[in-house]
């Protein structure tokens, strides 16, 4: 019984057929540079990277640095709530918060400080 159901499966199955020609469109929103513009920072000497790349990373990688400092503070400010007097805790829950807004800070002059260099033109 087993023998005569799978052969008979296989003969009545559909039959696919490709259209042919088909292919998958190239969307015109792919992120980076256009070929165009690859093209010309090639004679250029990777221009692009310096000028756009570079400081966008480097801004991405501060602003995360940012909000990681403010999470700290968070932290710590809920640690010196919860340390009910207790002298040990409150003085570490106070050197967290005083450490982090230290580091808010720095990383809101490093974007400053990369937001002044990138706008300058070098090209002069």
């Amino acid at each position: 019984m087993f023998g005569a159901i799978v052969p008979l499966q296989y003969s009545i199955a559909p039959v696919a057929y490709a259209e042919p020609g088909l292919s998958i469109p190239k969307p015109n929103t792919l992120p980076g540079q256009s070929v165009e513009d690859q093209q010309a920072d090639k004679d250029k000497g990777g221009k692009y990277a310096v000028e756009a790349l570079i400081p966008k990373v480097t801004k991405m990688l501060i602003g995360f640095a940012g909000i990681t400092a403010f999470l700290f503070t968070v932290v710590g400010g809920i640690r010196f709530m919860v340390a009910y007097g207790e002298t040990e805790a409150v003085t570490s829950a106070k050197k967290q918060i005083t450490w982090s807004l230290v580091g808010l800070v720095i990383a809101i002059f490093a974007y400053t400080i990369i937001s002044i260099i990138s706008s300058i033109d070098f090209s002069k």
